[in-house]
């Protein structure tokens, strides 16, 4: 098929096609790829990019010999000249016309072999493929594992659940567990998304440096969204029912005590707190566990206290989050802390961040107010005799997604940066050009001090150890690779769920560690405190993925919660949010956002 969309671009007199090109076959977990794990054909086409949409001209000798020298596979070289975004949509059109004409012309083929796969998936059963992967009844988060069944669902994998107790060796799954058999149609998909990935150990010459694979070296769904998730790898008898849907939980009317509450390890109860702060309705945080009927509350579980406005708003919150609402009597003695609407500011560079991006989704999944700041909203106006911004006079906190420290305070990478080559110099308007500047970090000092909280989330932490003086290292700044080596993998940490910042956290959870930091830290001077909310463990680190040098980052800090005067400079480590899939570690940046209010 590739040969033939290659074959009608050249009969159109379009130049410089490659096809054949070998790629990594490791699934890194993207959409490009997925079609493979459905028994579907995939094809990837990239064209030669514009500068955005402004045309580009191309000197002959600027063409590395890779794109000169004719080959079986590129027999016609594109000359140089202008690319215009016009040559982009031709090319896509013309092959994307060409692949519609062959897949008409070869329809019985694949049709028939699409079967002849699916088939195979159900009756072939390989070497070490599991029976099956159980997702028992019991979750930290219950509604997040209903969410991951509606996913694989989604994508076209039969999910059954248990009407009976049953057991698989020692294990007694309760009623309403859920099992996923690989016996199944898209069985490739569905393992794919269940399974722990091993990445193979490659490197560029024996004792040599790793070779980085294309993106992911693991995405484990369960791990990634918090959901208990067991692989069995021998059959077993269970009284199961094939589900069309995913039936979520119903939900009870509030009764008419005078206090109800929400349990903090849902994430739900998160996006119904920002509803119910928004409309005006007072709500607290608990101090510590304590029991609400049915419920056995952890620390940080939300406190409603019933009003006019609480009984307008909340029935419509419940319903929509799926959240049962446990009422409580009375307060008195359960140690309380007061949260307000967080007024949230979100950093935007001018620099396409896309984990900016996904921090944006994340907070409109979850129906969370918030501003997008650019540079000049942390530097004073022209002519303002003002010399630093009152930041705190329209936001409580402030949000740096993952990116560049130096891109960040500069608007450009470190020279010596390895992703400098990257980010060539562009004529654009000045108002397009720089960043924070030293005005930007003298703002943000000064709204940490007067009771602001600055959150930085993954590399941005460089930024707040850097410039904000919070008393923390990356211990894997300059570390070489042979030393030191983890491509986005999912590794293990352990959580201390009495602080503020570990609200509603199991005690050991999984982390999305992509590009991520590994922290030291110490005894700070006497404004500064910190405590450490995640560390990775001592040993057994990985879980999912490649992890060389697990030594270099054992018993390290992965979330710090540092406080200096009156405010607070939080650093998350790790993709908490990362590419909104990570669900499992939502709740440190959720935390950061409704942080207790001081006595």
């Amino acid at each position: 098929m590739g040969s033939s969309m290659s074959y009608d671009l050249q009969k159109n007199g379009y130049s410089g096609v490659e096809h054949g090109r070998s790629f990594t076959g490791w699934w890194i977990g993207a959409c490009d790829d997925t079609s493979w794990l459905h028994n579907v054909v995939g094809l990837l086409s990239e064209m030669a990019s514009v500068r955005v949409a402004s045309p580009i001209y191309i000197e002959p000798n600027e063409l590395s010999n890779d794109y000169y020298e004719k080959r079986m596979s590129f027999i016609d070289p594109w000359p140089g000249g202008w690319w215009r975004l016009r040559n982009l949509v031709d090319y896509e059109l013309t092959l994307s016309q060409s692949l519609i004409k062959t897949a008409y012309l070869h329809k019985n083929d694949l049709l028939y072999n699409f079967y002849r796969m699916n088939r195979a998936s159900i009756k072939d059963r390989s070497k070490g493929e599991p029976f099956a992967y159980i997702v028992p009844a019991r979750q930290n988060d219950g509604l997040t594992a209903l969410k991951m069944l509606q996913v694989l669902m989604f994508g076209g994998v039969k999910v059954h659940k248990a009407r009976r107790d049953f057991t698989v060796g020692s294990t007694l799954y309760p009623a309403g567990s859920f099992v996923i058999k690989l016996s199944q149609p898209y069985k490739p998909y569905a393992w794919a998304l269940l399974q722990r990935q091993k990445y193979p150990d490659i490197r560029q010459y024996p004792g040599g440096p790793p070779v980085p694979p294309y993106d992911n070296a693991a995405w484990t769904l369960p791990l990634q969204m918090g959901v208990a998730c067991d692989e069995i790898m021998s059959p077993f008898e269970a009284d199961l029912e094939l589900m069309d849907s995913v039936a979520l939980p119903p939900v009870a009317a509030p009764g008419d005590s005078p206090y109800l509450a929400l349990d903090s390890r849902l994430n739900a109860s998160f996006a119904a707190a920002f509803g119910l702060l928004k409309e005006g309705v007072e709500v607290f945080r608990s101090k510590g566990g304590f029991t609400a009927g049915t419920l056995e509350a952890p620390a940080g579980s939300f406190i409603v206290k019933k009003s006019a406005q609480a009984a307008k708003v909340l029935p419509g919150l419940l319903e929509k989050w799926r959240l049962t609402a446990h009422g409580l009597n009375d307060i008195s003695g359960i140690p309380v802390s007061r949260i307000k609407n967080p007024r949230v500011g979100l950093y935007q560079s001018w620099r396409s961040n896309m984990d900016e991006g996904w921090t944006r989704y994340v907070f409109d999944d979850l129906n969370i107010a918030f501003t997008t700041l650019h540079n000049t909203d942390f530097k004073p106006a022209k002519g303002s005799k003002e010399k630093t911004v009152d930041l705190g006079a329209k936001f409580d906190v402030i949000v740096f997604a993952d990116e560049d420290p130096d891109i960040i305070k500069t608007g450009k990478p470190n020279p010596n940066s390895e992703w400098a080559r990257y980010y060539r110099q562009m004529t654009v308007p000045p108002e397009y050009e720089g960043g924070l500047e030293q005005a930007g970090v003298d703002a943000l000092k000064a709204f940490v001090e007067k009771g602001g909280i600055v959150v930085t989330l993954n590399e941005a932490c460089l930024f707040a150890a850097r410039e904000l003086g919070a008393p923390a290292r990356n211990v894997l700044e300059k570390m070489e690779r042979t030393k030191f080596f983890c491509p986005t993998s999912i590794l293990r940490l352990e959580v201390d769920n009495t602080l503020p910042m570990g609200y509603g956290l199991p005690e050991e959870t999984a982390a999305v560690f992509a590009d991520s930091v590994a922290l030291d830290t110490w005894v700070p001077p006497a404004e500064w405190d910190r405590r450490v909310v995640a560390r990775f463990p001592k040993d057994g680190v990985l879980l999912s993925g490649w992890l060389l040098g697990e030594d270099v980052i054992s018993r390290k800090a992965a979330v710090v919660d540092s406080s200096f005067k009156k405010g607070r400079v939080i650093l998350i480590g790790i993709r908490s949010q990362h590419r909104a899939q990570s669900h499992g570690t939502y709740k440190f940046l959720l935390n950061a956002l409704l942080y207790p209010q001081a006595e």
